[in-house]
């Protein structure tokens, strides 16, 4: 999907007014907008150049074990106690609600009837 096409999608859902976005923790969504912008598309490696295409996430195999083990990697960081990812500096937590989403996005378009 396109980047346009993506925007126009999400302008369309904000302009419903039976959902109410005013009400999500703007502060931390953005903290795992941060974690997929770091880790899918923007990360570079030694020599500069992008390590990963964007939505490289989607592609991840096998998809459900990745990101359950990484959900509870996390999960189990931030019941140990860290308050920081010692890779991304960022809360636990924002990685374990990064993961689950990737969860149910693969529920809905990965999962055979």
């Amino acid at each position: 999907m396109e980047r346009w096409q993506i925007v126009e999608n999400f302008v369309k859902i904000l302009s419903d007014e039976k959902e109410r976005w005013e009400l999500l923790p703007w502060e931390q969504v953005a903290e795992c907008v941060q974690i997929i912008s770091s880790a899918d598309g923007l990360k570079k490696d030694t020599d500069g150049k992008t390590k990963h295409a964007e939505f490289d996430w989607q592609k991840k195999k096998p998809f459900f074990q990745y990101f359950t083990r990484k959900t509870m990697r996390h999960f189990a960081e931030f019941l140990g106690g860290s308050l920081y990812d010692k890779d991304s500096g960022k809360d636990p937590l924002a990685h374990v609600i990064f993961n689950a989403l990737c969860l149910l996005w693969g529920n809905k378009y990965l999962r055979k009837s």
